[in-house]
């Protein structure tokens, strides 16, 4: 899993250990944790005390960005399969800019807003990550 911690993403991969613990591992370096849950909390204990961090539901984080500023994230990894748009090109809300393929599934990446595409952030049969900016949308008006 990735962390976001204060601006850094952090990789995470989480064991399960003995007792309902946990063996985090970064960058290669092992800790064993524990970890409790209330609401949207986390509490990660570990040698060196306790640690809060607040879960964001899957998508609410890309699809608050791609509201308020026109960049179109990708839901998950995968394969871009299509894009549909260029620099310049006009878009209205629903337009599909890309079409990404993962785990078997084609999902397409539509624009949020009416606009001008102002940048195009990837290619067919580009491997991308979860969360990258696919492509920028200038709000009507803005361009």
């Amino acid at each position: 899993m990735i962390v976001g911690v204060n601006n850094d993403k952090v990789s995470v991969n989480l064991l399960p250990a003995d007792d309902g613990a946990f063996v985090a591992i970064i960058a290669g370096r092992r800790e064993s944790v524990r970890i409790l849950q209330h609401d949207r909390t986390l509490f990660v204990h570990d040698r060196r005390g306790v640690h809060t961090l607040t879960a964001i539901p899957y998508l609410t984080y890309i699809s608050a960005t791609t509201e308020a500023s026109g960049e179109l994230r990708a839901p998950m990894m995968g394969m871009i399969r299509k894009v549909n748009v260029a620099i310049g090109d006009k878009v209205r809300v629903g337009d599909v800019v890309a079409i990404l393929e993962s785990m078997k599934m084609e999902l397409r990446i539509s624009s949020q807003i009416d606009g001008t595409v102002s940048a195009v952030n990837c290619c067919a049969n580009e491997i991308i990550e979860r969360n990258a900016i696919v492509v920028v949308v200038e709000a009507a008006g803005q361009a």
